[in-house]
């Protein structure tokens, strides 16, 4: 079942990679919605947030009609079944393709992006936010080099395609890409050869340029 109508709230931080993500799904598919955006840590930790919104203390989440769904992945799985008719961004017919990218989803959440949340935590956000000290150099070398090793497996992937799963983009680049986008501004990963490549691809999208251009913007004023 297709829904076009019922009503769809949106919580949403531009700094958050996985949000960014959700949003431009939104963006992509032209879904009518209510934007809430809220700042992560000072606002999504509150009881308040927990209470009313996700217990927790997460974002992206979104509410479409009288249901909360929280998780990233979750909820960009939802948002294409339930308004991506033409499979632009997620195959559904064809389940051999559609698991090629269910593959590079569940990539990010249980081995890119424990490496490179890691990093930006401790190096970044901890300090900036929670008072807590900055690793040492030695430690920050090692951080970045956990989360610079994962990048061989896009390397791979891209080697002999324009992106991760064939010729035409799908939402596991966009996916990747915000995730990267984060560490190689955030913590300078390098990125070369044919993850560059596949990296400028993916940002020659509109919406992706324009959701990175507000990130950078935000980075840029702190």
């Amino acid at each position: 079942q297709i829904f076009y109508k019922m009503s769809l709230i949106f919580w949403h931080d531009p700094i958050s990679e996985p949000s960014r993500t959700v949003y431009y799904v939104i963006k992509k598919l032209g879904i009518e919605h209510e934007l809430k955006q809220v700042a992560i840590v000072k606002d999504t930790r509150t009881e308040e947030f927990k209470k009313d919104v996700n217990p927790a203390g997460l974002i992206p989440v979104i509410k479409h009609d009288d249901q909360f769904i929280y998780e990233s992945s979750t909820i960009i799985r939802y948002l294409l079944d339930a308004f991506d008719p033409e499979e632009v961004l997620l195959p559904r017919t064809d389940l051999k393709e559609r698991a090629k990218v269910d593959y590079w989803l569940s990539w990010r959440n249980t081995t890119y992006r424990p490496a490179s949340d890691t990093a930006i935590m401790k190096m970044i956000v901890n300090p900036m936010f929670l008072g807590a000290d900055k690793p040492s150099e030695e430690e920050c070398k090692a951080l970045v080099k956990a989360t610079q090793d994962e990048l061989a497996v896009i390397e791979a992937a891209v080697t002999d395609k324009p992106y991760l799963v064939g010729d035409h983009l799908t939402i596991a680049d966009v996916y990747l890409y915000n995730e990267i986008l984060e560490g190689h501004h955030l913590f300078k990963l390098e990125l070369d050869g044919k993850v560059k490549e596949w990296f400028d691809r993916v940002n020659e999208d509109e919406i992706v340029k324009e959701l990175t251009d507000v990130l950078l913007e935000i980075l840029a004023s702190m």
